[in-house]
């Protein structure tokens, strides 16, 4: 896999993993990942970049961090790595319109505060996966 992202100019300053935080909280290491991708070593951790931007936002040499996670995370979805969870999410995203239902204590809280309940628009459903389609978005 190819990626144009000017890693070569990484100054390993580590202010991108310093700002992160997926990697102040033990997930993934921004510095260490662009030192994975230039020698070729094992990439871990990806799914757990939080898309944040603030890697790219304080890096000296202007590196899109965030860039090359997210084309890391492509890659490794096309090779069948995308997490369970996220399957999962996506597929009720295109199902529903939504990520997740308010339960629980929210559901209480909306009942104090007199909020309607929420009701599936199948109208909204169908508009989404109309657009989603035209955008080429796969199923799952």
């Amino acid at each position: 896999m190819t990626i144009k992202f000017r890693l070569e100019e990484c100054s390993e300053c580590r202010m991108c993993s310093d700002v992160c935080p997926s990697c102040r909280n033990g997930g993934v290491d921004p510095q260490r990942t662009i030192s994975s991708v230039l020698n070729a070593g094992e990439i871990k951790d990806v799914w757990k970049c939080l898309v944040c931007h603030r890697c790219s936002m304080v890096c000296p040499q202007e590196i899109d961090i965030a860039g090359m996670m997210l084309a890391l995370r492509e890659a490794d979805s096309k090779e069948g790595g995308t997490p369970e969870s996220v399957r999962r999410t996506y597929k009720a995203f295109v199902s529903d319109g939504r990520i997740g239902l308010p339960k629980g204590r929210m559901e209480a809280v909306r009942k104090e505060l007199g909020l309607p309940d929420i009701v599936r628009d199948q109208n909204v459903v169908d508009e989404l996966n109309k657009m989603l389609k035209e955008a080429g978005v796969p199923d799952e």
